[in-house]
């Protein structure tokens, strides 16, 4: 009969249940998978399962899930999330748009140019650390005269004046500071 204090304990299991947790689980999984090799023969490899699959359910399964934030799987199943993430990125493109003309006197003609020359960059997220252009329906346009500007994510649709339109969300100091004009059909 095998001696209590050689089967895996209960704390040893709470360890791995807790490898389900995004991110700390990993470490805490691999404690639970060192544990369970320690006590292979008695009960261990159930311990190393549960905390492999921890692991992988928790943060790779967290990883794939951001991964597909911005994918047209997310805009049409899980818009609540497309539309934080698009207020987000619209905000840092209002941003770099107020820093172009800082820097160049004037807004660019379309969102392409604030790629440029490298200085001015808008930053995905989604991406790791690339700095890129976003691949995201933003509607742009900049008014006659140059002064103001129209900014938008037409949403999932990619149509603009609808109900999932997403636009910047700003504060009336901000408003009054920046070049951005409110649609007539912003909420």
């Amino acid at each position: 009969m095998a001696r209590t204090k050689d089967k895996v304990s209960g704390w040893e299991y709470g360890l791995g249940w807790c490898s389900f947790i995004p991110v700390i689980g990993i470490f805490l999984g691999v404690a639970a998978i060192v544990a369970g090799a320690i006590k292979l023969k008695a009960g261990g490899a159930k311990l190393i399962a549960l905390a492999l699959a921890g692991v992988l359910a928790g943060t790779v399964g967290l990883y794939y899930f951001t991964h597909l934030a911005y994918s047209g799987l997310t805009r049409s199943y899980m818009p609540g999330i497309y539309q934080s993430l698009s207020k987000q990125y619209l905000k840092q493109t209002v941003m770099a748009l107020e820093y172009y003309k800082l820097v160049h006197g004037a807004y660019p003609a379309t969102l392409d140019e604030l790629k440029g020359d490298g200085t001015h960059f808008l930053h995905d997220p989604s991406q790791g650390n690339n700095f890129q252009k976003i691949e995201l329906q933003h509607a742009y346009r900049l008014q006659p005269g140059g002064k103001r500007y129209l900014l938008m994510d037409t949403g999932p649709d990619g149509l603009t004046g609808t109900a999932d339109d997403v636009f910047p969300v700003l504060g009336p100091e901000e408003l009054a500071r920046t070049g951005y004009q409110k649609p007539a059909w912003q909420p």
